[in-house]
């Protein structure tokens, strides 16, 4: 708090200058408020960056030599490039950090479908995909015990994808179904779970949006 030793009064202000008599204020301003600090980008997306770069340089050369020109390395450099943008937004983000994971994940998997799409490398589909869905199945899953995620809010997040492997199967996208089945279990465990130690919260949810 600030004094003005004239009028004998104290006030919370960040004015040199007492706004009654003018006199010179003494002290300092105080604040209820915390100063909000940006969170910056730590050293987990310097680490990314540097592993984008490692592996955008291996693909790359490993592309060279097997083809004397680069043909599928230029998706991976954009595979790479999408996964720093999107790693820079989460770690400069305001919104909640488990979200952004969350979000983050569903992006890697439309850039993977696209990235076979391009190049139809049943890599993708075998592997990437499948340990892609069942990351983000788990993660929802295990922060529902430290945070008030609502059980409705993770299990449509695994709904939407726990499709994607599904599909990956029924039009044989795929070469080895073992991970895509995998990926569906997990989903059946985690609905299993949720109806014996949630169905009283999912039940309220519903019932708020749904009115019945």
């Amino acid at each position: 708090m600030k004094k003005c030793n004239n009028c004998h009064i104290s006030l919370n202000t960040n004015y040199e200058y007492c706004p009654f008599c003018q006199d010179k204020l003494e002290g300092k301003s105080f604040s209820y408020y915390p100063k909000y600090k940006k969170r910056k980008s730590s050293k987990v997306f310097r680490i990314i960056v540097y592993i984008s770069i490692i592996m955008a340089i291996i693909t790359s050369f490993i592309d060279f030599q097997i083809n004397s020109y680069l043909t599928w390395s230029l998706y991976c450099l954009l595979g790479l490039l999408s996964n720093i943008i999107i790693t820079y937004y989460i770690f400069n983000s305001e919104k909640d950090i488990h979200k952004s994971l969350i979000g983050y994940g569903l992006v890697l998997i439309l850039i993977s479908i696209i990235w076979y799409y391009l190049t139809e490398f049943t890599y993708i589909t075998n592997y990437v995909i499948p340990i892609l869905c069942i990351t983000i199945m788990l993660y929802t899953s295990f922060i529902s015990f430290f945070t008030k995620v609502k059980p409705l809010t993770y299990l449509s997040v695994n709904m939407l994808v726990v499709i994607e492997p599904i599909l990956l199967v029924l039009r044989r996208y795929t070469t080895n179904n073992i991970l895509c089945y995998l990926s569906i279990l997990t989903f059946i465990i985690i609905f299993i779970r949720l109806y014996f130690f949630h169905h009283d919260e999912l039940k309220e949810e519903l019932i708020k949006i749904f009115r019945i």
